[in-house]
C-alpha cells in the first residue's frame, strides 16, 4: 500500500517538472528565442518519455496531456524558424496522439486539421491544405450541425482557400454561410459580424465589384464605431479598407484623407513602431505608384523597410511583399539593374526557406521575367516566364488569374519576337481563364481582349478588332466609370481602329475623350498625355491638316522633354514624326532638318551601332533622295548598311534591300560600275538567305541589273536578265499582274534605248493592257504608259498616233488626277512641239497658254531642265509667230 502511494507521488513530481519545462519553453517562445525554446521542449519531451517508460500502465488526462502542449510549442518554434518539414512532422504526431486520446471526431482534432491546413497554405501546398480544411469542417459539422457558431471559422477558412484559388463563387458562398449563422446566433450588433462584413467585401474587391465592397466595408466601419467608439484598431482598419476602395476607384484625394485618418488613429493607439503603421504606409505607396509618383512611393517603402529591419524577419509575413514592391518601383523608374539585383537576392533567400516551389518564389520569378523583358532580352524572359508558368500550374492549376497573367505576358513576348500564331494562342488561353474566373465583365477580360484586338489589326481584321475594343470600353465604363486611366486607354484603342477604317472625325472624338480623362485625372504633364497628342497629330496628318498635326506634336514634345530629357528615344521619335509631316508636304529641306535631329537624339539615347539607328539613317537618306541630293543619300544609305552589315554582321533581307537601294543611287549618279557591284552583292546576300531565286526580290534585282547594263550601252546583257525577271513574275503572279506589266515596261525601255522601236512599242502595249485591266483607265501608271507609247510612236515617225497617246496621258494627269508637276509640264512641251510640227497653230496656242500657267505654279523648276529648255524655245517660237 505504501509502495503504491510512493509511486503515485513520484509520478506527480515528474508531471510537475515537465510542466515547468513547458512553461519555460513558452516564455522563450514569446521572447522570440526559438532555438532555446525548442531545446526546453525537447527536454520536456525527454521527461515525458521517462514517465511513460517508468509507468507503462499510467492513465493520462485525455484533454490535458503535457505531450500535446510540448508538440504544440515545438510546431510553433519550427514554423517561426521556417523549418517546415519539422513543423509538419510535429503536427502529425499531435494529430495521432489526439486521435489516440479522444478519437477523431473531436474539436481538438478539428483544430489540429485546421492548423495543418494553414501550414500547407503557407507552403503553397494547396491541395493538401484543402484536404485538411475540409476534414476540419466535416468534423465540426458532425459535432455541431450546420447552423452552429462553432462551424463559422471552418467556413471562413475554406472560403479563404477558395479566394486564393480564384473560386470566388465558392468563397462567397462559404462566407455568406458563416455570416448568416453569426447574424442569427449573435444578432447584427456583434463584433463577429464585422469579420463577416470584411470577408464578403474582400471577395468583391478581388472581382473589382468596388461599389459592393464599399457597401460592406462601410457597414463594418459603422458597427465598429458603434461597439468601440472612434479609437480602436478595428475602426482604423475599417477606414483603411474604405481607402483601398477609393484608390481602386481613382478617388485619390479622398483616399489620401482616409489613409491619413487611419494613420493618425493607429499612431495614437500603438505609436510609430507597429505592423499596422507599416501596412498603412504600404497602402499609401500603392496609391503613389498608381499615380506614377515613384519617388514618394519609394520613400514610403524605405521607411517600412527600416521598420521591418527592427522586427524579426521571420515573424513578418509582409517582408517579401515589401521587397517585391520596392523592386516594382525600381522597374517603373526603369532602373532595371537595381530591380534585378534585389529580386535575384530575394529569390535565393526564398528558395532556401521554401525549396523550389512556392507562391512567393513564383511571384519573384515573374518580376524578374518582367525586368528582363523590358531589357529586350526576349528569349531569357520567355524561358523564365515558362518556368514560372509551370510552377503556377503545379501550385494552383490552370484556372487561376496568376496563370492567366503569365499566358498573357508570353503572348506579349511572342508578339515582340514576331511569332504571331503563338502570341494568339497565349492571349486566347489567358482570355479563356479570365472568363472562367471572373465572367465577361472584369477589367482583366478587357485587357486580354485588347491584345487579341491588336493582333486582328495586324491582319487588317478591323471589324473584329473594333468589336473587341468596344467590348473592353463597355467593361471599363461599367467597372471604373467614365474617368479612369483604363477607360481613357479604351477610347484611344477605339480611335486607332476608326482611323484605320477612315472614320477620322470619329477617331478625333475618341481621342479627345481620352485626353479629357487624362487631363482631369492629372496635371497633364505625363507620358500618357504626350502620347495622346501624338495620336491626335496622326489623325490631323491623315486629314492633311499639317499645321494642326505639327502643333500637336510640338505640344507632345513640351510635355515629354522635362520627363525624360531631350536625348531620349521617345523624343527622337517625335522629331521623326514632324519630319514625316514635312516630307508629306514635299518640304524636303524642313523634313531633312527634323530627320537629322531625330537621328542625333536617337544616337545620344542608345548609341550608334544598333538596328534602330541604322533604320533612322535609312529614313534620312530617303528624304535626301526625294530632295534629289543623291550624293548625300548615298553617304547615308552606306552608313545604314555599314551598321547593319559590318558592325552587327547581319545577313538578312534588309541588307539585301540596302545594297539594292545603293545600286539605284549609283545609277542616279551615273556610277554604273559601283551600281553593278552593290547589286551583285544584293544577289549574293539573297542567295545566302534562300537558294530559291523564284521570288519578286530576285525579279527586282534582275530588272535593276538590266537597267545598269542598258545605261552602260551593254544592251545585249539586259534582255536575258529581263526575260528572267519576266519568267519569275509570270510564275508567281500569272500573266496579267501589275508586276508583269512593270517588267514589260522595263523591257520596252531597253528596246527603246537600243532603237528597236517597234519591239519597244509592243512591250509598252502589253504593259498598258495589263495596267488598264488591273488599275483602271485613269491610274497614273496608265497615264505614264500612254506617254511612253507616244514616245515610241514618235520614234517611229507616226506623229498622229503619238499625238493621240500624249493627249490621253495629259487628259488623265491634268484633267482627271489634277496633277501639277514636272511630268505634266513635259507633256505640254512634247505635245505642243508635235502639234506645231503638224501645223495646228490654234491648238498649239491653247496648249502654250495652259503650259505657261502651270509653269508659273512651279517656280522651283531649274533652267537646266531639258523639258523647260524645250518649253522656253516653244514659248519663244510662239511669241515670235
Amino acid at each position: 500500500m505504501g509502495s503504491g502511494s510512493s509511486l503515485q507521488s513520484r509520478t506527480v513530481d515528474y508531471n510537475a517538472t515537465a510542466r515547468a519545462m513547458i512553461a519555460k519553453g513558452k516564455r522563450l517562445l514569446d521572447k522570440g528565442l526559438y532555438q532555446e525554446s525548442l531545446q526546453e521542449y525537447q527536454d520536456a519531451l525527454q521527461e515525458m518519455d521517462t514517465i511513460n517508460s517508468t509507468n507503462p500502465n499510467r492513465s493520462s488526462n485525455k484533454l490535458d496531456n503535457p505531450m500535446l502542449d510540448i508538440y504544440h510549442g515545438m510546431a510553433i518554434a519550427h514554423e517561426k524558424q521556417s523549418e517546415w518539414r519539422d513543423a509538419e512532422s510535429v503536427y502529425y504526431k499531435m494529430i495521432l496522439l489526439q486521435v489516440q486520446l479522444t478519437g477523431e471526431k473531436t474539436v481538438q482534432v478539428a483544430d489540429l486539421y485546421r492548423q495543418m491546413g494553414k501550414l500547407y497554405s503557407k507552403l503553397s501546398q494547396f491541395k493538401k491544405a484543402l484536404i485538411m480544411l475540409e476534414k476540419s469542417l466535416q468534423i465540426r459539422l458532425e459535432l455541431f450541425g450546420i447552423e452552429n457558431l462553432k462551424v463559422t471559422e471552418a467556413y471562413d477558412d475554406l472560403a479563404l482557400y477558395y479566394c486564393r484559388m480564384n473560386r470566388f463563387h465558392d468563397a462567397q458562398n462559404n462566407y455568406e454561410k458563416s455570416y448568416n449563422i453569426r447574424l442569427r446566433e449573435l444578432g447584427q450588433n456583434d463584433i463577429e459580424i464585422v469579420k463577416s462584413y470584411n470577408n464578403i467585401a474582400d471577395v468583391h474587391m478581388q472581382q473589382c465589384h468596388y461599389n459592393e465592397a464599399l457597401s460592406f466595408y462601410q457597414k463594418s466601419l459603422n458597427l465598429c464605431r458603434r461597439i468601440y467608439g472612434d479609437k480602436h484598431r478595428d475602426v482604423a482598419q475599417s477606414y483603411q479598407h474604405i481607402g483601398d476602395v477609393a484608390v481602386k476607384q481613382l478617388r485619390y484625394e479622398e483616399a489620401a484623407v482616409i489613409y491619413q485618418t487611419c494613420l493618425n488613429m493607429t499612431l495614437d493607439l500603438f505609436g510609430k513602431k507597429h505592423e499596422d503603421i507599416a501596412l498603412i504606409y504600404i497602402k499609401m505607396a500603392d496609391m503613389n505608384i498608381q499615380q506614377s509618383e515613384y519617388h514618394e512611393a519609394m520613400s514610403l517603402c524605405k521607411k517600412v523597410q527600416k521598420m521591418y529591419q527592427q522586427m524579426d524577419e521571420k515573424e513578418n509575413p509582409n517582408s517579401t511583399a515589401l521587397t517585391l514592391k520596392i523592386a516594382k518601383v525600381y522597374h517603373l523608374q526603369r532602373k532595371y539593374d537595381s530591380a534585378l539585383g534585389l529580386l535575384r537576392s530575394l529569390l535565393t533567400k526564398l528558395t532556401q526557406v521554401y525549396g523550389d516551389r512556392h507562391v512567393d518564389i513564383a511571384a519573384t520569378m515573374e518580376a524578374i521575367s518582367e525586368a528582363v523583358y523590358e531589357l529586350f532580352e526576349y528569349e531569357t524572359a520567355q524561358d523564365t516566364f515558362a518556368k514560372t508558368l509551370r510552377m503556377r500550374l503545379a501550385l494552383t492549376g490552370e484556372n487561376n488569374v496568376d496563370v492567366a497573367r503569365i499566358y498573357f505576358r508570353l503572348g506579349d513576348i511572342n508578339y515582340a519576337r514576331g511569332n504571331i500564331p503563338e502570341s494568339i494562342k497565349s492571349y486566347l488561353r489567358s482570355l479563356k481563364i479570365r472568363l472562367i474566373v471572373f465572367g465577361d465583365s472584369h477589367p482583366s477580360v478587357a485587357e486580354a481582349g485588347d491584345s487579341i484586338a491588336f493582333i486582328y489589326m495586324i491582319f487588317r481584321k478591323h471589324h473584329e478588332a473594333l468589336d473587341l475594343f468596344e467590348k473592353s470600353l463597355k467593361i471599363r465604363l461599367h467597372v471604373n466609370g467614365g474617368m479612369s486611366p483604363n477607360t481613357a486607354a479604351s477610347y484611344k484603342n477605339v480611335a486607332v481602329i476608326y482611323s484605320k477604317v477612315g472614320r477620322l472625325e470619329d477617331a478625333l472624338e475618341m481621342l479627345q475623350k481620352s485626353l479629357d480623362i487624362r487631363l482631369h485625372l492629372t496635371d497633364g504633364k505625363n507620358k500618357d498625355v504626350a502620347v495622346l497628342y501624338e495620336e491626335i497629330a496622326t489623325i490631323h496628318a491623315l486629314q492633311s491638316k499639317y499645321e494642326e498635326a505639327i502643333t500637336a506634336l510640338e505640344t507632345s514634345l513640351e510635355i515629354l522633354i522635362p520627363l525624360v530629357t531631350e536625348e531620349h528615344r521617345d523624343v527622337a521619335n517625335i522629331y521623326l514624326r514632324i519630319g514625316e509631316i514635312y516630307k508629306a508636304q514635299k518640304l524636303y529641306n524642313r523634313a531633312e532638318f527634323y530627320y537629322h535631329k531625330s537621328l542625333t537624339k536617337l544616337i545620344a539615347a542608345i548609341g550608334d551601332s544598333n538596328l534602330e539607328v541604322s533604320g533612322r539613317y535609312e529614313e534620312l537618306a530617303y528624304v535626301q533622295y526625294l530632295n534629289e541630293d543623291y550624293d548625300q543619300a548615298e553617304v547615308l544609305y552606306a552608313k545604314a548598311l555599314d551598321i547593319r552589315y559590318t558592325d552587327l554582321r547581319q545577313i538578312d533581307e534588309k541588307v539585301a534591300e540596302l545594297f539594292q537601294i545603293l545600286g539605284t543611287i549609283y545609277m542616279k549618279l551615273e556610277n554604273y560600275n559601283d551600281a553593278l557591284m552593290v547589286l551583285n552583292k544584293a544577289v549574293d546576300v539573297r542567295t545566302q538567305l534562300s537558294a530559291d531565286r523564284n521570288s519578286d526580290s530576285f525579279a527586282n534585282l534582275y530588272q535593276n541589273l538590266a537597267a545598269v547594263h542598258t545605261r552602260q550601252s551593254m544592251q545585249y546583257n539586259a534582255q536575258p536578265l529581263l526575260l528572267k525577271a519576266l519568267a519569275i513574275r509570270i510564275k508567281l503572279h500569272g500573266d496579267n499582274s501589275i508586276n508583269v506589266a512593270n517588267t514589260y515596261e522595263a523591257m520596252a525601255h531597253d528596246y527603246q534605248q537600243r532603237q528597236r522601236y517597234q519591239e519597244a512599242l509592243t512591250m509598252y502595249q502589253k504593259a498598258l493592257k495589263i495596267a488598264d485591266d488591273q488599275l483602271g483607265p485613269t491610274h497614273i501608271f496608265v497615264a505614264q504608259l500612254y506617254d511612253f507609247i507616244g514616245d515610241a510612236y514618235k520614234d517611229l515617225h507616226d506623229n498622229k498616233n503619238a499625238r493621240t497617246m500624249y493627249q490621253k496621258s495629259l487628259q488623265i494627269q491634268a484633267d482627271v488626277l489634277k496633277l501639277e508637276n514636272q511630268d505634266v509640264l513635259d507633256l505640254y512641251s512634247k505635245l505642243t512641239d508635235l502639234i506645231q510640227q503638224q501645223g495646228d497653230s490654234e491648238d498649239a496656242a491653247l496648249l502654250l497658254k495652259q503650259a505657261k500657267l502651270l509653269h508659273q505654279k512651279l517656280p522651283t523648276l531649274t533652267t537646266n531642265n531639258i523639258s523647260l529648255s524645250k518649253l522656253k524655245y516653244i514659248f519663244w517660237e510662239g511669241n515670235r509667230s
